[in-house]
């Protein structure tokens, strides 16, 4: 036995470090899971409201706690100053401290640290952690050192709010009494922010110019009308004054409208094939346009490819080629952001160009979706047949939809990438269990037949030398019956460990008759009155027939244990493809939530072992319990490509 130890060991270990390396990975991907949460409800925020002084006291609501103690935004003034249009602290009175703060100190524009650093120079802050040596450098006089020490900044980040054309303003996150200290993650999860916020500011300021537009047409109406009588010819004029900027009004309403809209198609679905046909989709609409494309930047090949696309035959897409980022980029560099081609059709040395030609492609129009600064693909617009003439608004409102497309599919990208490790982490997991199950072969097999044999050899020859021993020796014959039973002893809890390790049922029977084998000689061990009922299966896999073995044995093992119950009833089922395996005892039964929650807490094995081993076969576990009432676990799994014996053996 002593030497089974090292093996035990090694088996315990194993089990530590999948639990250690599931419980990490759970954790990273819940944390991922409430960034793009917490991203997702800032951006309904920001989409909310056009009035986005009220949005920011919003955000930072919402930035409390979950990001940070407290939450500043400053924005810079048409003065070029700066002014604060949200403050949020997680305790009420350092909020007030804060308001005196900025009263009696304004910020320096000149400083080297803090909003109007990053404003002026265009890049974010961090500070992992403040030394009081920065604080008291940063302090004018002692009142306010006392007044910044009693906020007890220990990290903080601030992020500049980068526009299109100029730096918006800033916004500032700290920690202080939580004593939480900012990571390059929370860095990345605030520009994240800071990037919606700006596209947000930058929305709500188009807004604010066309309203003041129109209180601007609104008084000159008024006063062109006291005039009536003695201008007509000036009423006309103005009258057509007021309809050109009605028109531009709407136009620009119908942009903001499609921008509106797109990001909330955008935002309601993370499928890439699906957001990208939404894209091209939404680019038709809103331009007018009969053809539409998606081509996704490669950064390994440099190269533009065609991911997606709107009024394209099969063939097209069968046949084009990748654009090497170098042509687009000399484009770029000769027009700008957004290329225009008025005609395609002088371009015969631009790849593709038989194929535009066979479509009888005129116009084209791209623009770039950035990232970060890092360029994720092109949003391509194209008329068919005759040329046709973008306006400014056109082309700003298709750099608009570029945009939200770049964010839309870079947060798409990140969830694939979330969903594949945890595909991968699946599959890791599932070579453990089968390796852990080859494992277990071995030991039982070695148990069995090389340490029985052994113990059984022992036992004969104890037994021959007693018999041969003279009548004289009474004594040492008692001695040799004590070893003889110490050694069928032994021969016994090594049978139990090799039935543990892997049951021969598994083995040498169907999971049905194993399943039977099972509550016989778990009821004969017990005591406990187990019933059983089921039928004959096709042949199960491996790894499924031992993680719904390991099942019931858990589930009668925790009956013993916990649920004082006179009665077990275990059912095994097939119909439709879908198995089903219920534990159902009349014991006292338990709050499910409450149970779940101290296994969590505690990373004890037992339900959430269970639910964890039926999810490495694609399976699921459901609990019902009360107080008194007993409790049923039901595990089910969908087995594919099976077919349902024809007759079933039901004890």
């Amino acid at each position: 036995m002593a030497q089974l130890d090292p093996i035990n060991e090694e088996l315990h270990w194993s089990r530590d470090e999948l639990h250690e390396a599931e419980r990490a990975a759970r954790l990273e991907e819940e944390k991922a899971r409430n960034r793009l949460d917490f991203l997702a409800r800032a951006s309904r925020i920001l989409a909310r409201s056009l009035d986005y002084e009220r949005t920011f006291r919003r955000v930072a609501r919402l930035a409390v706690p979950y990001i940070s103690d407290w939450c500043a935004v400053d924005l810079v003034q048409e003065d070029g100053s700066l002014k604060r249009v949200a403050a949020r602290h997680v305790q009420p009175a350092k909020a007030e401290l804060l308001r005196e703060l900025l009263r009696r100190y304004p910020p320096d524009p000149e400083t080297a640290r803090g909003a109007p650093h990053a404003v002026r120079t265009g890049r974010t802050e961090f500070f992992r952690e403040i030394p009081a040596a920065v604080l008291e450098r940063e302090a004018r006089d002692p009142e306010h050192m006392h007044l910044i020490s009693q906020l007890g900044l220990k990290s903080a980040i601030v992020v500049p709010l980068k526009g299109r054309e100029r730096i918006l303003g800033a916004i500032t996150f700290a920690n202080a009494d939580s004593g939480r200290l900012f990571d390059e993650e929370d860095v990345a999860l605030v520009e994240e922010l800071a990037g919606r916020a700006t596209l947000a500011i930058e929305n709500a300021q188009l807004y604010q110019e066309a309203r003041a537009l129109n209180e601007e047409l609104e008084r000159r109406v008024k006063e062109r009308t006291a005039a009536l009588k003695a201008a007509n010819l000036e009423l006309k004029m103005e009258v057509a004054e007021r309809r050109r900027v009605e028109e531009r009004q709407r136009r620009q309403a119908e942009r903001t409208a499609a921008l509106v809209r797109t990001a909330a198609q955008l935002n309601a679905t993370l499928d890439l094939p699906r957001l990208l046909d939404t894209i091209c989709r939404e680019a038709v609409r809103a331009l007018n346009v009969p053809v539409a494309t998606v081509s996704l930047y490669d950064e390994k090949r440099k190269q533009l490819i065609l991911a997606e696309g709107y009024g394209l035959p099969e063939w097209f897409r069968e046949r084009v080629a990748p654009l090497p980022s170098s042509v687009y980029d000399a484009y770029r560099q000769e027009m700008g952001p957004i290329v225009v081609v008025s005609d395609i059709r002088g371009l015969s040395d631009l790849p593709n160009a038989e194929l535009y030609e066979a479509l009888d492609v005129r116009t084209t129009v791209s623009a770039s979706m950035l990232h970060k600064g890092k360029l994720v693909g092109r949003l391509n617009v194209a008329s068919v047949s005759t040329p046709r003439h973008f306006t400014e608004g056109e082309l700003a409102l298709l750099q608009g939809l570029a945009d939200q497309a770049a964010l839309a599919i870079q947060n798409a990208r990140l969830l694939g990438q979330v969903q594949a490790g945890q595909e991968r982490l699946r599959i890791m997991a599932q070579r453990v269990v089968s390796a852990q199950e080859d494992e277990r072969r071995r030991l039982s097999k070695e148990l069995h037949d090389e340490a029985g044999q052994t113990l059984t050899a022992l036992k004969i020859n104890l037994g021959l030398i007693r018999n041969n021993l003279p009548d004289s020796a009474d004594g040492l014959r008692q001695q040799l019956g004590d070893l003889l039973e110490w050694t069928e002893e032994t021969m016994q809890r090594l049978r139990l460990l090799a039935y543990d390790l892997r049951p021969p049922a598994l083995e040498s029977l169907s999971f049905h008759e194993a399943m039977e084998n099972l509550t016989r000689d778990f009821a004969g061990r017990t005591g406990l009155a187990i019933h059983y009922e089921g039928q004959e299966l096709p042949p199960l896999p491996d790894t499924t027939a031992a993680s719904l073995y390991r099942f019931v044995q858990e589930a009668l093992t925790n009956v013993v244990k916990h649920a004082q119950a006179g009665e077990v009833q275990v059912e095994l089922h097939l119909e439709n493809q879908i198995l089903t395996l219920g534990v159902s005892d009349n014991g006292r039964g338990f709050v499910v939530p409450e149970v779940i929650s101290r296994a969590s807490v505690s990373q004890n094995m037992g339900l959430a072992g269970m639910q964890e081993r039926l999810e490495l076969i694609g399976g699921q576990l459901k609990i019902d319990s009360r107080p008194g009432r007993g409790t049923r676990l039901v595990a089910t799994v969908k087995l594919e490509r099976v077919n349902e014996p024809a007759g079933s053996q039901v004890e």
